[in-house]
């Protein structure tokens, strides 16, 4: 996120896609996104890997028992395409899988021109990119000076230069105090190239997250046609699940979107808001919106109920000082007014407008506007998303926040 979070850039979480519409100090404001075109995240952490001999074992008994309906095993590599996407079946586990996934990812770059993007895991590797099967089962058939390839590819991805920073932390070249959205990441390592800190770096990689040697041997038993590579049109069941256990929104994205609606109603039925009448100025209170079913003031029945944020003190205490009987100021009377405005919307939709302002961001003005579409259920919540997305994305630009 440090590094890559912009407008429009899109991410998973949980098997769901999600793009961003506007980054603010920390945090991040996006919205569901509904295309499998979504970034694939190129590493998951610091996961145990599966070893080369847990994987050819799984492999061997695939092979055995044929459980794989795509014929992958420990001796047969399955190259299949989806898409923009080519699926490798390869039962190598974590560390050599890595290593051919950035050795093919940094021979299609120097190629093409063109960057890749990645998943891999211990039974095959996933490649978005402007090339194709043929051209992966030539890459794969003809490895060599992998150490050289995989290393120029390791040194400009993302996983290095966090490896690097977390490095240079230890080692007391960066503060532990630095706030990581301050540090341009590809120029602090480009300034320390060649350094200890970089070579330290380099050395876990190739422990931690690689295995050069068993790679080598592996392309060697692929040209000796010991290990063969079979391509398969279209997608296997194998494949799809590969596809759909990273991307969820292949099968799911209307349940998705059915269960995002569903999360934003609760929120907003558990927001809390501040309710004051503006007809005898004797009452005011902190409710939550599910409490509010017939907004009414409980000291002179009036329904001329207006609503705030819970937070808002500036127009409560705008409100205490109008019933006082003193003057207000100019801004004041503003504040004032659109206390007014949603008492009349409250009089108006009930519990709808005390849902509708609820939202992040939603004034009197703009619930007005999303009140008028008189939606209701599913379709009023999904108008709330809209109005807070647009308050997400222009509030910054405003002059006045007041």
């Amino acid at each position: 996120m440090s590094e890559y979070a912009q407008p429009g850039q899109t991410f998973i979480v949980k098997g769901m896609p999600w793009k961003i519409i506007q980054v603010e100090k920390d945090k991040v404001f996006v919205e569901p996104a509904s295309s499998i075109e979504s970034a694939i995240p190129s590493w998951e952490g610091e996961l145990i890997p599966v070893s080369f001999d847990v994987a050819q074992d799984v492999g061997r008994l695939k092979r055995k028992e044929r459980l794989d309906d795509s014929g992958a095993d420990d001796r047969t590599i399955v190259v299949e395409d989806y898409k923009d996407y080519v699926i490798i079946h390869a039962h190598f586990g974590s560390k050599v899988n890595e290593t051919i996934a950035r050795y093919i990812s940094s021979i299609i770059v120097a190629t093409h021109g063109y960057g890749v993007q990645l998943k891999v895991d211990p039974y095959r590797i996933i490649i978005k990119s402007v090339s194709n099967k043929d051209e992966i089962e030539k890459i794969l058939k003809s490895m060599k000076n992998i150490k050289t390839v995989v290393m120029d590819s390791v040194h400009s991805s993302s996983l290095f230069k966090w490896r690097f920073i977390h490095n240079a932390r230890r080692m007391g070249l960066i503060s532990k105090a630095a706030d990581y959205r301050s540090i341009n990441l590809s120029k602090v390592v480009s300034m320390y190239q060649f350094t200890p800190v970089y070579f330290e770096t380099e050395r876990e990689l190739l422990v931690d997250k690689l295995d050069i040697e068993r790679t080598k041997k592996v392309a060697k038993l692929i040209a000796d046609k010991k290990i063969k590579i079979k391509k398969i049109r279209g997608l296997t069941k194998s494949g799809e699940n590969g596809l759909v256990h990273q991307f969820g929104e292949v099968i799911h994205t209307k349940d998705a979107k059915g269960e995002i609606l569903k999360t934003v109603e609760n929120r907003l039925m558990h927001t809390r808001v501040r309710v004051m009448c503006m007809n005898c100025g004797r009452y005011s209170s902190i409710k939550k919106v599910g409490e509010l079913k017939d907004p009414e003031c409980p000291v002179c029945k009036s329904r001329l109920i207006a609503v705030t944020s819970s937070r808002d003190v500036k127009s409560h205490n705008v409100w205490k000082k109008k019933f006082s009987g003193k003057p207000l100021t100019k801004s004041e009377k503003k504040i004032f007014a659109n206390l007014e405005r949603s008492a009349d919307l409250v009089i108006a939709y009930g519990q709808r407008a005390v849902k509708v302002l609820a939202g992040h961001g939603i004034g009197p003005e703009t619930a007005a506007r999303v009140l008028a579409n008189l939606s209701e259920g599913n379709e009023l919540i999904k108008d709330v998303i809209e109005a807070e997305k647009t308050f997400t994305r222009t509030h910054k630009y405003w002059k006045d926040k007041a």
